[in-house]
């Protein structure tokens, strides 16, 4: 990205990106984003991403898509789907996701940023502390001497508990938890 558009138009461009997601909205207004950009290299930039954009409006028909989206018919799934508890996870999921919704006040955009990068932070730490265990793991296999010809029985003795469940989930002939 050019040093012509960090600042207000950085802000804008990545509260536009978000927006966008997988389809940009037809709303969008690449005349004031461009008069955000301070120099004619950031101006050209926005020239070439304003042609991509109409391009893939055309390509993907996106219009025509939105106009003529069905909406899910969830009994036709749920008959037709083996496992109904596909659909019914597919349709709670569905209905917990939020609406998008645009802003161009700066403050919900920095809030916004705010939030995404508090969780990431907090994903981040979640990670270390996973590889952590992992790698703790990995040591433990390693240090079992024969851990090249380790098989599924000697792995079952080593844990009775993980033995007794999968024997039971057999038993209850369960292939599928849902999770």
């Amino acid at each position: 990205m050019s040093a012509g558009l960090r600042s207000a138009g950085a802000r804008t461009f990545m509260a536009s990106a978000r927006r966008m997601g997988a389809v940009a909205e037809p709303d969008f207004d690449f005349n004031t984003f461009s008069q955000e950009a301070t120099s004619s290299e950031a101006r050209a930039e926005i020239e070439a991403m304003r042609g991509v954009h109409r391009e893939l409006m055309k390509k993907f028909k996106i219009e025509e898509a939105k106009a003529n989206a069905p909406e899910i018919d969830w009994a036709y799934y749920a008959e037709r789907v083996k496992s109904s508890d596909v659909v019914a996870e597919m349709k709670a999921a569905y209905a917990a996701t939020p609406e998008f919704k645009v802003t161009t006040d700066s403050a919900d955009i920095e809030k916004d940023f705010d939030v995404m990068i508090a969780s990431a932070e907090e994903a981040g730490v979640k990670s270390q502390q996973a590889i952590k265990d992992l790698e703790a793991s990995l040591l433990a296999i390693e240090a079992d001497s024969d851990y090249a010809n380790i098989t599924v029985d000697s792995a079952l003795e080593k844990d009775p508990e993980l033995k007794a469940e999968i024997e039971a989930e057999i038993a209850k002939k369960e292939w599928y938890s849902g999770e």
